[in-house]
């Protein structure tokens, strides 16, 4: 079994990938095309409540713990990309 340290972090086109996806289903858009500098205040449906709840389904899809500090100044897309691409891994064990 990987240790946290031998996990390899996800890519930024896997990130973005997945969060297309997921703010597709979340936002009710059928049509959602994003690009790292897409700004997250021009993303229909997409409000403060639906951005955490995006952010805790990429912790959990790439098993992994975005600092709090990386999340206080998100604007535009590849600012989530870069959190989830820096975060660390998660411990299998459940250790701190």
């Amino acid at each position: 079994m990987p240790t946290p340290e031998t996990v390899s972090p996800p890519t930024a086109a896997a990130v973005l990938a997945e969060l297309q996806n997921l703010l597709r289903r979340i936002c009710e858009q059928d049509r959602l095309d994003l690009a790292p500098e897409t700004r997250l205040d021009t993303i229909p449906g997409l409000d403060s409540l639906r951005l955490l709840q995006s952010v805790a389904h990429l912790e959990d899809h790439f098993n992994v713990e975005i600092d709090a500090g990386a999340l206080e100044d998100l604007s535009v897309v590849a600012d989530i990309v870069a959190a989830v691409t820096q975060a660390r891994p998660r411990d299998p064990t459940g250790s701190p």
